[in-house]
């Protein structure tokens, strides 16, 4: 606030871009404090809102990732983070990667060597503008796309409503198989881009295939009678 106070920003244009934030008493507080910033750019590279992460060594119960909020320029449901940034490269005919955090969207990047290339949704689930935005920046017929999720239970959901939305405009897609425990942040550290490299070319099922699985799990238990097996068939 300080800086842009002294760059000639009225004190409700910095409330605004969201970058600051009125305390009971009336002053302004620094939306983001002690993290490593990384810029959100629209479709034309414009910087519209920011995201921060927090260090390792931060108080428990800071939030890992904190987003700008919903400005008159930023709308979390339409931006994706690393879109901009690989337009030259999706044009190419890179298959995007659909992560779930800027920093595994870099790592795929790095690891991608041209053929993959990371983006991620800012702190929400993956939505129709995201879809078509994507879509506008690549060839999604012909590249296809890949979820790398969280092997978790909230990654599956993520990675079935993703399917639902994806489903339309390409018939290529793929869920990356990641080591448990670990996103591909952690195996670009761990373990370096070509070991990430061959998880995001090899370790890879058809994204139907978990979709399919997701929705007979719930009749799992009754599979053994000829009820259960029909119900979960439909």
């Amino acid at each position: 606030s300080d800086h842009l106070r002294a760059d000639g920003c009225r004190d409700a244009v910095i409330e605004a871009s969201g970058l600051a934030r009125r305390s009971r008493r009336g002053t302004l507080i620094d939306t983001f404090r002690n993290r490593a910033m990384l810029p959100i750019r629209s479709s034309d590279g414009t910087i519209v809102a920011f995201i921060g992460r927090a260090p390792s060594n931060a108080h428990s119960g800071t939030p890992k990732y904190l987003n700008s909020p919903s400005t008159s320029v930023y709308n979390k449901s339409a931006e994706l983070f690393g879109l901009w940034e690989a337009r030259d490269t999706l044009a190419n005919g890179a298959r995007p990667v659909i992560v779930e955090g800027p920093f595994d969207a870099i790592a795929v990047t790095i690891a991608g060597n041209g053929r993959h290339v990371g983006i991620a949704p800012c702190g929400t689930a993956l939505t129709d503008r995201h879809v078509t935005a994507l879509a506008q920046a690549a060839n999604l017929p012909a590249a296809g796309v890949s979820v790398a999720f969280d092997p978790d239970q909230a990654g599956r959901r993520a990675a079935v409503h993703a399917y639902h939305l994806l489903v339309p405009l390409t018939a290529k897609l793929a869920a990356v198989s990641l080591p448990a425990g670990q996103d591909p942040a952690q195996v670009l550290a761990s373990s370096g881009p070509g070991d990430l490299s061959a998880i995001l070319t090899e370790n890879t099922r058809p994204l139907p295939d978990l979709v399919i699985n997701a929705a007979v799990a719930p009749w799992s238990q009754w599979l053994r009678h000829a009820e259960g097996q029909i119900h979960a068939l439909r």
